[in-house]
């Protein structure tokens, strides 16, 4: 399995056997690729949709554990990228992502995957969402009903009027 996940913490990353640094000021000491990806960000609240032209870079770090776990923990390998934008139109905050998967990425086009892959993650929250709505309303059914929903005809009906607020 792989893993593809956005860093918040700027942790503490070697790089082959260079010193320890950190991961923000490595992976930006990295020269962005010749090529740019442009990807469609949907509407979010306060955001209007908009295509979005992106800067990649990329470089296979290793995350250090914490200093007080370091005999514990060993070093966890990644490839780090950074996704800037280009040029956001005025008064927007620039996209930037700063990704880290384990999977290997050699080129640009592998890193470009990764970016359309991390841009499908609010659909994957959305989806989340409707289910656990859908788990809660069946829950509340099979209570006030005292039946049991077995079949996913019976779920696909309470899904339909869960939507329909029904």
């Amino acid at each position: 399995m792989d893993l593809l996940i956005r860093a918040v913490q700027n942790r503490r990353v070697k790089v082959d056997d260079s010193d320890i640094g950190k991961l923000r000021n490595t992976i930006e000491s990295v020269p962005a690729a010749n090529q740019t990806i442009t990807i469609h960000l949907e509407h979010r609240p306060g955001n209007p949709a908009r295509d979005v032209t992106l800067h990649l870079r990329w470089k296979t770090i290793s995350i250090m554990p914490p200093t007080n776990k370091s005999k514990k923990y060993a070093p966890v390998s990644f490839t780090a990228i950074l996704v800037t934008e280009a040029d956001p139109p005025t008064g927007e905050e620039p996209l930037e992502w700063l990704l880290l998967t384990t999977l290997s990425i050699e080129t640009f086009q592998q890193a470009a995957q990764c970016v359309l892959w991390y841009r499908f993650r609010w659909l994957i929250e959305r989806y989340h969402v409707v289910v656990r709505r859908i788990g809660a309303c069946l829950d509340s059914f099979q209570r006030k009903e005292g039946l049991r929903v077995k079949t996913p005809k019976t779920v696909a009906y309470l899904a339909g009027k869960t939507q329909k607020g029904q």
